[in-house]
C-alpha cells in the first residue's frame, strides 16, 4: 500500500463484533470510496472471544489494499485499542469509529471538513439523540460523563466518533500512559476540542461495557492517573488523624499510625507511577 499521499485512516476497535463487522466495514469502505478519499481502514482486534478475528481475515482477503490489521495479545479495552490503531495509522487525518454501526460513516465527511477548518482541534461527532440503547447502557454512560465533568471541570461532550489530525495523534501517543483515557490525555495536553451533531442508529445491540464495578474502576483509575486529588485528600486526612492521635493517644499509637500512612502513601505512589508509565505498542 502506498501511504505517501494517504489522506485518511479510519481506526475501528473490534471486540466481539462478528455478527455485523463485515457489513459495517463494507459500508464504511463503500462510503469512503464514493467520496474518492485516499484512505485505509485499521481494524484493531481487542482479543475478541467470538469469530471477529476470522471475519477480519476474510475482510483483508476481500480488500487487500485497504485494510490494515492490528491484533492485541490481551484484551485491553476500547481506549487502548483505539490508541493502538492511531499508532498504526498512516493518514493525514484519523477517524475513530465504533464497530457496532451506531455511528454512520456518512458523517465522516462532515467531521473531516470541520477538522480541516479547525486543524488544531479534535472534532467529535455527538449524537443528537441516541436510539436503540438500553437503559442500563444509558445510565452508566451518563454516570461516566458526570464523573468526568466533576474531575475535569469541563462540560464538553465526548464520543468515540472523532477526527484527529495526524500530528495531534502523535502528541496523544507521546503523552499516553498504561492506563489510557483518550479524552483525559487530550485535556492534559491542552488540545482544543469541538463537536458536530450526528444522528445515532440502533446498530448492533451489544451488551453495555459498563457495570457498577467497571464504572467505579473507571472513575478511580482516571482520578488516580490524571489528577492529584487522591494524594491531596490522603495527605490532609493523614495529617488530621496523626495530629489527633499525637494529642489524644499514647506515642506508640502515633508511631503505628505513622508507619501505616507511610506504607499506604508509598503504595499509592507506586500504583500511580505504574499507571502513568508510557504506553508501549509491540
Amino acid at each position: 500500500m502506498n501511504t505517501s499521499d494517504l489522506h485518511l485512516s479510519c481506526v475501528v476497535p473490534v471486540y466481539n463484533s462478528a455478527p455485523n463487522l463485515k457489513a459495517f466495514v463494507n459500508l464504511l469502505i463503500k462510503e469512503l470510496s464514493e467520496k474518492n478519499f485516499s484512505f485505509e481502514v485499521v481494524l484493531v482486534d481487542d482479543k475478541s472471544e467470538d469469530n471477529s478475528t476470522e471475519t477480519i481475515y476474510e475482510l483483508i482477503t476481500e480488500h487487500k489494499n485497504i485494510i490494515k490489521r492490528v491484533f492485541l495479545a490481551r484484551h485491553k479495552g476500547q481506549h487502548y485499542a483505539t490508541l493502538a490503531g492511531i499508532n498504526a495509522a498512516a493518514g493525514d487525518f484519523i477517524i475513530t469509529i465504533d464497530d457496532d454501526g451506531q455511528y454512520q460513516p456518512s458523517y465522516i465527511d462532515n467531521l473531516l471538513k470541520a477538522t480541516e477548518s479547525l486543524p488544531q482541534s479534535v472534532i467529535f461527532g455527538i449524537p443528537i439523540k441516541k436510539t436503540g440503547v438500553s437503559k442500563t447502557r444509558k445510565f452508566f454512560s451518563n454516570m461516566a460523563y458526570y464523573f468526568m465533568v466533576l474531575i475535569t471541570q469541563r462540560k464538553n461532550r465526548y464520543s468515540s466518533f472523532r477526527c484527529i489530525p495526524r500530528y495531534i495523534g502523535r502528541k496523544i501517543l507521546n503523552s499516553s500512559f498504561n492506563y489510557v483515557n483518550i479524552e483525559q490525555i487530550i485535556r492534559k495536553i491542552n488540545i482544543q476540542t469541538h463537536s458536530i451533531q450526528v444522528t445515532h442508529s440502533p446498530g448492533l445491540n451489544k451488551k453495555s461495557r459498563y457495570n457498577m464495578r467497571k464504572l467505579i474502576s473507571f472513575v478511580f483509575l482516571s482520578i488516580l492517573t490524571y489528577t492529584w486529588y487522591f494524594e491531596t485528600v490522603f495527605l490532609l486526612s493523614a495529617f488530621v488523624i496523626l495530629l489527633f492521635s499525637f494529642i489524644a493517644f499514647k506515642p506508640s499509637v502515633f508511631v503505628f499510625l505513622s508507619i501505616v500512612f507511610i506504607f499506604l502513601f508509598i503504595l499509592l505512589v507506586f500504583l500511580k507511577n505504574k499507571l502513568r508509565m508510557p504506553v508501549k505498542f509491540h
